[in-house]
């Protein structure tokens, strides 16, 4: 069956509500952290037309809060920390493991003179630390919530 594209308009919409909702009622401690994670994130626009790096940051982003959408409207009663939680587990890993990859590639753009390579080191080197740890988080969400 076919759905008509405003009412999928209307559900994507409702979904989104549904998460902005249910995130404004974490702890104060908790949408900071997502701020600034959120904030780190979107910054890599500065560097994404010179490295691919920054712009796997931008789709892994973007993809995420698409597959939250998606989470909501296929399993509306799953609690958003846990469908973060499992995107998270899903998503970030390769992303991190990138940036890892690349690290001594991102350390020689680094260095006296090379102010923008630099920035981006520093940059991406942030964006691995917050990964690692929102991972970690996230493990430990999704083991408590499926009692392991």
């Amino acid at each position: 069956m076919l759905v008509e594209s405003a009412d999928l308009a209307a559900a994507v919409g409702h979904a989104a509500a549904s998460l902005r909702a249910e995130a404004a009622a974490y702890p104060a401690g908790v949408r900071l952290w997502m701020g600034f994670m959120a904030a780190l994130f979107a910054t890599g626009v500065i560097f994404a037309w010179w490295r691919i790096e920054a712009r796997l940051v931008l789709v892994t982003m973007l993809a995420t809060a698409a597959l939250l959408v998606v989470a909501r409207l296929l399993w509306p009663d799953m609690p958003r920390a846990l469908a973060g939680a499992i995107i998270h587990i899903l998503l970030w890993p390769p992303l991190l493991g990138h940036l890892a990859v690349r690290r001594r590639g991102i350390a020689a753009s680094m260095g006296p003179g090379r102010v923008f390579g630099t920035a981006f080191g520093l940059w991406a080197g942030l964006v691995a630390s917050v990964l690692a740890l929102s991972l970690v988080l996230d493990l430990r969400a999704a083991a408590a919530w499926f009692g392991a």
